[in-house]
């Protein structure tokens, strides 16, 4: 069976349906919660894209533990830095939920990018994006209470059409992870959703949230950031 590669996916909609041999190097890959990926320090393994689950992304242990710097949904790709450098991983690459994924090996996606300029295109879009992501994230970090992190983390969950709805969403990883991506500790990221569950804004059932108000929960977060800012 050919791999599976919805239309909104551009990075591999690019190579797909084409009877070369960088097509038949398309592979679906069914990689269960945890199934580590690659690690940094491994050599490059090619392109992955995210058709369903979620990919963790961290370096390597810090005294704090890991630090994830992205969680990647269905439409996401990663490995390609390490691709055009030529050079090993410089994070791993880890399933927090079960995932499809599909993967693309080093040496189809070299033959990919000489042989279609579309294909290197979107790969210099995707790593521009990351790059735009993280400088967002240390922005949010350097600007943001933690408050308002979390709620920002958990409004962007949700479709914007959807934001005056109520909604429940279920966390695309654990706690600890979301926390690490927030820049939090594990203790903190929880006593903040306990906080915006006392106060009506979610309901908390383990790893299910229910968003009740998606404005009142930004006013919460935005006079929360004021009183410590007062303080």
């Amino acid at each position: 069976m050919p791999p599976q590669v919805p239309g909104h996916r551009p990075l591999f909609a690019a190579i797909a349906g084409k009877a070369n041999r960088v097509n038949r190097g398309l592979k679906n890959i069914e990689a269960q919660r945890r199934t580590i990926l690659f690690k940094a320090g491994d050599p490059p393994a090619g392109i992955y894209g995210v058709v369903s689950g979620v990919v963790k992304l961290s370096l390597p242990s810090t005294p704090r533990g890991e630090k994830v710097l992205a969680l990647l949904g269905p439409g996401e790709s990663f490995g390609m830095s390490a691709l055009l450098a030529n050079e090993p991983h410089a994070v791993s690459a880890v399933a927090a939920q079960d995932c499809t994924l599909l993967h693309l090996p080093y040496s189809s996606a070299v033959r990919a990018m000489r042989r279609d300029p579309k294909f290197a295109r979107e790969i210099a879009l995707q790593l521009n994006r990351r790059f735009r992501d993280l400088i967002l994230d240390i922005q949010m970090t350097t600007r943001q209470s933690a408050m308002q992190r979390v709620v920002a983390f958990l409004l962007g969950q949700i479709p914007e059409a959807r934001r005056n709805q109520v909604i429940t969403v279920r966390l695309p990883a654990k706690k600890g992870d979301i926390a690490s991506k927030l820049d939090l500790t594990g203790a903190h990221f929880s006593r903040i959703l306990h906080e915006l569950d006392a106060a009506g804004l979610i309901n908390l059932q383990g790893s299910l949230v229910t968003l009740n108000r998606a404005g009142a929960l930004r006013s919460f977060a935005a006079r929360a950031h004021t009183r410590t800012r007062r303080d």
